[in-house]
């Protein structure tokens, strides 16, 4: 299982053609804009989504920074998705 950091709504797509069922998805800096385009559920890192005035919908579920160190712990493998 893997963790899935989406920093730039552009790499949603071709992260979402590489990760697995059971992956982690998180949506970190611009990454928060691609939310309402996804239809499985991701962690959103809840400041960057206040600084942007995202709400999140009921599918996905806040996080703070403690919460995102917490998933980089449980998760052997963590990939990055960049701008």
């Amino acid at each position: 299982m893997a963790l899935h950091l989406i920093f730039h709504s552009g790499s949603l797509q071709d992260c979402l053609m590489s990760a697995d069922p059971g992956d982690d998805l998180v949506l970190i800096g611009d990454g928060v804009n691609a939310q309402e385009e996804l239809s499985v559920a991701a962690f959103i890192l809840e400041s960057d989504a206040e600084s942007r005035g995202k709400m999140v919908p009921s599918l996905h579920k806040y996080i703070n920074t403690a919460g995102l160190a917490d998933l980089t712990e449980k998760h052997e493998k963590i990939v990055s998705w960049p701008a």
